[in-house]
């Protein structure tokens, strides 16, 4: 992997994906009020316990997945001219000598040292490009503006420019510095790749990336969400209680629980455990994230708070809660009693 440094960045907002989830093996816990711990040895086949409304689909799943970006680009600079191209590729974190997809992206751009007197006042010379896609096999993302550019965010200038004296923002001066990025309205990003270009010559090839960026599995940020937190702990004797892994990777519980419109209901996760914190999550039947909420409401022990949220319907549907942690501490394990009433 080629290694670059990484001036400053911009946090732009890129789309979302859906992954479907790995297979699950659903448990059953037998939770203990005054321990908090599972008991090993309850039977960890098929859940028996049975709730009005809500019913568990998977367990213990992966929340995140990360998409990994990259490419090899070739730049042939003319007087006033630039031409190349750009050979992209992503995968998942699970599968990364599988592609999930490929790509030839053609650039074109025209000499502009202008556009670079924000970023390198001293520059020798300044080229902007665009991108178009020439090929592309599979489904591309192109979720970052640093190895996609203008395929990502159409509204950002992407450039590449050389100083032969540059001085940086902490006052040292570089010698010989190329880069290659962008720049918009909300900040400016870009690489100094620290081999295959040559400043003596008008052919340029290097390699952008490796780029990830997280993106959730249980379900598409459609610009549905909003907030659901209540300050009121609904836990009743009907709470299916259960136990979440904790460890290096994010993991969720889903539940599933089906509603007419304009149903009011409420759903809550009580634990006893000190120092951790879980998060609660709504989907909609069309898999997009109504809401998430943090602990507000007081937990049944009365020295946590404990996530509870409120929310009415729209349409009918299967909609689904995710139960997940924002805080572990030494844990390695959070047991927790789910519940949802209608109102």
């Amino acid at each position: 992997m080629l290694r670059f440094s990484l001036f400053c960045f911009s946090l732009l907002t890129a789309c979302t994906a859906q992954q479907e989830a790995p297979p699950h093996k659903e448990k059953v816990i037998d939770y203990d009020a005054e321990t908090s711990q599972p008991d090993d040895s309850t039977d960890t086949s098929t859940s028996t316990t049975t709730h009005p409304l809500l019913s568990q689909s998977l367990n213990d799943t992966p929340l995140e997945s990360m998409l990994w970006s990259a490419g090899e680009v070739e730049i042939l600079l003319n007087e006033n001219t630039l031409s190349g191209s750009l050979q992209y590729r992503e995968w998942w974190d699970d599968t990364p000598n599988e592609p999930s997809c490929t790509a030839t992206l053609l650039l074109t751009g025209n000499r502009s040292d202008e556009a670079c007197d924000s970023l390198f006042p001293e520059n020798d010379w300044c080229y902007t490009f665009e991108l178009d896609i020439d090929t592309q096999e599979g489904e591309c993302i192109y979720p970052s503006e640093d190895t996609s550019f203008t395929i990502s965010s159409p509204e950002i200038v992407a450039f590449v420019a050389y100083s032969s004296s540059h001085t940086s923002d902490d006052g040292s001066t570089l010698s010989e510095h190329f880069a290659i990025g962008y720049h918009s309205d909300q900040g400016h990003s870009y690489i100094t790749p620290n081999n295959g270009w040559d400043a003596t010559t008008s052919n340029l090839n290097f390699t952008v990336g490796e780029i990830g960026q997280h993106y959730p599995n249980l379900y598409q940020e459609c610009g549905q969400w909003s907030d659901l937190t209540a300050s009121e702990l609904w836990i009743t004797n009907d709470a299916i209680e259960d136990v979440l892994v904790c460890g290096n990777e994010e993991v969720a519980d889903l539940w599933n629980l089906t509603l007419e419109a304009g149903d009011r209901i409420t759903a809550s996760i009580d634990t006893q455990i000190d120092g951790v914190e879980l998060r609660l999550g709504l989907i909609s039947p069309e898999g997009c994230l109504l809401g998430d909420v943090w602990p507000a409401a007081p937990c049944s022990s009365g020295h946590e708070d404990c996530p509870s949220l409120t929310y009415q319907t729209q349409i009918a549907g299967n909609y689904q809660l995710f139960v997940t942690s924002d805080w572990c501490g030494d844990a390695s394990s959070i047991s927790y009693a789910i519940d949802a009433q209608r109102l």
